[in-house]
């Protein structure tokens, strides 16, 4: 979810080439992750991660798991609750365990994706012998956000606290996170 179009890379929010007036930077920017979230049902118990960036080097406006990790919210009683993250390790390669112990039964699941670094692989795991499917999209209206570093996520600490994903998960309307850090001109 989170995105305009379909993209040629799975991960990236925008395709650039069909925007050729793009600057170099935003280009660069809209190849990053931020804002995309997958939905997904499982009934297993663990869910781990191993996924792959491009490997930006890491800055002092952002945590490392803002950068390049991701976090998990599970609908319960309607609303999307914290369940976990997926810290990244200090390479462009990575695989972290996002939560266990979770209640037996099928789950709605929603990963939000890195915010400051492009995602070139992603792989979800569960225990074995359970099952994992992708979910429709649970947003109504889709509503674009433009901006600069609030709107790309500086400061979050993680990709789900990015204010417009805040949004999403409080009014149940898909927002779609165009923010640009440094580019808002």
């Amino acid at each position: 979810v989170n995105k305009v179009h379909p993209t040629a890379r799975p991960y990236s929010r925008l395709e650039v080439s069909k925007y050729p007036d793009l600057s170099k930077t935003v280009r660069r920017y809209y190849s990053h992750s931020t804002g995309v979230a997958l939905v997904f049902r499982t009934d297993s118990r663990t869910l781990g991660a191993r996924w792959t960036t491009v490997g930006n080097k890491t800055s002092t406006h952002y945590s490392a798991l803002a950068q390049q990790g991701m976090d998990l919210y599970i609908k319960r009683d309607g609303e999307w609750v914290f369940a976990g993250i997926a810290r990244p390790q200090r390479s462009d390669t990575h695989s972290a365990t996002i939560v266990k112990n979770m209640p037996e039964g099928e789950k709605e699941c929603l990963l939000y994706l890195p915010l400051f670094d492009e995602l070139k692989s992603l792989e979800i795991g569960i225990d074995p012998g359970s099952r994992i499917e992708a979910s429709e999209n649970p947003f109504r209206h889709r509503i674009v956000v433009i901006g600069s570093s609030i709107t790309h996520g500086v400061g979050a600490g993680r990709p789900g606290m990015a204010y417009p994903a805040q949004l999403e998960r409080a009014t149940g309307f898909e927002f779609i996170n165009l923010g640009a850090s440094g580019q808002c001109k």
